[in-house]
């Protein structure tokens, strides 16, 4: 009998052993693993702060496109009323020849110009009687830039 209360003695010994054999993996495990929740929550904060620094950037880039579009908005506004002023001018000088005895109604249709008028005073001082042949900005582009024969056909 004293044999079987030794054996059970060793056996509870034995179980004991594993209990706390147990006991010190499962506190390994579990401070394992609350390691391991510090860094997910560490990890976890960066990246929020991550999140709201690119939420305030992605704010501040649509702010900026806004603005890009008002000012490429603005700047279209401008390029068509540069575009429509420049049509109009051009119409305006388009009239290749002016043929008149009289500077001063000449004078008048073009743009003033300090050259222009400079030219037109001296023509006025002179006082001639003959008729005088003015030719506009496209038409002296084109005699620039033509040919000989396009010259003699004119």
């Amino acid at each position: 009998e004293k044999e079987g209360r030794r054996l059970d003695l060793d056996h509870s010994f034995a179980s004991l052993d594993a209990a706390e054999e147990e006991n010190v993996t499962l506190r390994g495990r579990i401070w394992d693993l609350e390691l391991r929740l510090r860094d997910s929550e560490l990890k976890c904060k960066d990246l929020l702060a991550d999140n709201l620094s690119l939420g305030d950037s992605i704010k501040s880039d649509k702010l900026s496109i806004a603005n890009l579009k008002s000012e490429k908005k603005n700047l279209d506004d401008s390029l068509s009323k540069v575009k429509r002023n420049y049509s109009e001018v051009t119409k305006q000088c388009i009239k290749p020849k002016i043929v008149c005895s009289k500077v001063d109604r000449v004078k008048q249709k073009w743009v003033d110009d300090i050259i222009l008028d400079s030219y037109f005073d001296a023509l006025s001082s002179n006082n001639t009687n003959k008729d005088v042949l003015f030719l506009g900005p496209s038409a002296t582009q084109l005699l620039k830039f033509s040919s000989d024969t396009s010259l003699e056909i004119i």
